[in-house]
């Protein structure tokens, strides 16, 4: 943006107890003069002056001859420009005071430039300014950003500010999020790790109140760990040796999971063992469930405490290459359910469907069990 900033300063001798001045805002087009100037407030707000000793006027500069600039004391090649200067009793602008010690020459920090002049004014003028409070007075987060966050993890930040404004919320990984205010100036919003976050991430808040002043101030560090492997938390009996499985996940992820059971063997006999695979999603929270139905087995062990061994990942249902690292879960399971669902699942015996014995006798009706010479074996 090519623009004129200067400002000028007509300090009056009438009164001599309340300084009185004009800033004055030129640039060549309106919204360059509306930006300088709001900068010129915000200069004058934080010093804690009143407009009634800092008044701020704009003035478009659209179409100026050289020698207006000449007039004026001053170079095109200077521009942008910041300066104090006087005005005539008609309003007319003058030329600039103090040159070059209330000047600065191709601005490009108009608020430092503003603060500036401001701090110049207030010392050729005797006023005593005050420290600048922040517009941001406190910010805070729950929990501490001291622990590696994961997928779907959430910290309430809260800011307190003037009431009426803004809080933008802004990440290192380009996300923003406005933070409503609660009432009386306080500011909240919980913001939640997102699956494509990784690594060291900044977040800082954004205030603007409501003359357009703004401010900004870091409110932490934390890392992100990204894809985590899922996790089993609980294996319950949901009764009729069916169990429910239930962990956690990267929120809306994939989770592949797979079983292995050894049913073990009898004397030179080994049973078949228990394998499954599921896939289950995770919910919005990273919770996903499963069931493991052990009647699908191919041989019953009764009353019998066995081993379950899980093998798990969690996956990006957008992206099948974007995976974690397994994890591995182990749980004692039981197998108590004697009656038969569906002879398909063990075969068909001697007699209605149920197996025969081992060499001698029938299969007794009711269990799964083998039965042969002297009763029972397993």
């Amino acid at each position: 943006m090519r623009s004129l900033f200067f400002c000028l300063l007509l300090s009056t001798a009438v009164l001599a107890q309340t300084p009185r001045g004009i800033l004055v805002v030129v640039a060549r087009d309106r919204s360059g003069a509306e930006n300088l100037s709001t900068q010129l407030i915000a200069a004058r707000d934080r010093a804690h002056l009143s407009e009634n000793q800092l008044q701020v006027r704009r003035v478009l500069a659209q179409g100026w001859s050289p020698k207006r600039f000449q007039e004026l004391g001053i170079l095109a090649a200077d521009l942008p420009m910041a300066g104090v200067g006087r005005y005539s009793s008609s309003g007319k602008l003058l030329g600039l005071v103090g040159y070059p010690d209330f000047v600065e020459k191709k601005v490009s920090d108009a608020a430092g430039s503003s603060d500036r002049l401001v701090q110049r004014w207030a010392e050729a003028n005797g006023v005593a300014l005050q420290p600048p409070q922040p517009l941001i007075r406190a910010v805070t987060v729950v929990p501490e950003l001291q622990e590696p966050l994961a997928i779907g993890a959430e910290v309430l930040v809260s800011v307190q500010a003037e009431s009426g404004g803004t809080v933008l919320l802004n990440s290192s990984s380009n996300r923003s999020l406005t933070l409503p205010e609660a009432g009386g100036g306080l500011y909240q919003g919980k913001y939640v790790v997102q699956p494509e976050e990784k690594g060291d991430i900044a977040l800082y808040a954004h205030f603007t109140n409501t003359r357009g002043v703004s401010e900004d101030k870091p409110v932490g560090h934390f890392q992100a760990i990204g894809w985590v492997p899922p996790q089993i938390t609980s294996v319950e009996s949901l009764g009729n040796d069916v169990y429910r499985v239930s962990g956690t996940a990267p929120p809306r992820a994939l989770v592949k999971a797979r079983c292995h059971i050894d049913m073990g063997r009898f004397l030179f006999v080994g049973y078949s063992d228990y394998d499954a695979e599921w896939t289950a999603q995770a919910d919005d929270k990273g919770a996903f469930a499963f069931n493991m139905d052990l009647n699908k087995s191919e041989t019953r062990r009764s009353d019998i405490d066995l081993e379950a061994k899980f093998t798990l990942y969690a996956q990006n249902p957008d992206n099948e290459a974007e995976r974690t690292a397994d994890s591995e879960f182990s749980s004692t399971v039981r197998m108590t359910y004697l009656h038969r669902i569906s002879p398909a699942y063990y075969g068909g015996g001697w007699g209605n469907g149920y197996r025969s014995g081992f060499n001698f006798g029938l299969g007794y009706p009711g269990y799964y069990g083998r039965w042969g010479r002297g009763g029972r074996w397993w």
